[in-house]
């Protein structure tokens, strides 16, 4: 072998080595920012997430306070149904309990 072709050789190597390193740096570059990426989108989700359970917590928080005034209203109809049955019935009770009254003074 010459010496041109040793030379020859030498260059193709470092090179060849220069060619590899260039590609570990890529690669390395090509990984951080591919776990940069999906380290960005799992924020994203996560983000995304929270909002999703605010909404949810906040539309079922609205969906109880709509019920529990439903049957507010109801109980308050029932109460107002009670007590007009009770007024209904307040001369009848009235005039009972005179009667036993009375009565049980007329006895004695």
């Amino acid at each position: 072998m010459t010496l041109e072709s040793l030379e020859q050789i030498r260059r193709s190597e470092a090179e060849a080595a220069h060619v590899i390193d260039q590609s570990r740096a890529e690669a390395a570059a090509m990984i951080a920012a591919a776990q940069e990426a999906a380290q960005a989108a799992r924020e994203r989700a996560r983000a995304g997430a929270a909002v999703k359970g605010q909404e949810l917590l906040e539309a079922t928080r609205m969906k109880a306070e709509d019920q529990a005034a439903a049957l507010r209203q109801q109980a308050d109809e029932s109460c107002r149904e009670i007590r007009a049955r009770a007024a209904d019935q307040m001369d009848e009770a009235v005039r009972v309990i005179v009667e036993r009254i009375v009565n049980s003074f007329g006895r004695s």
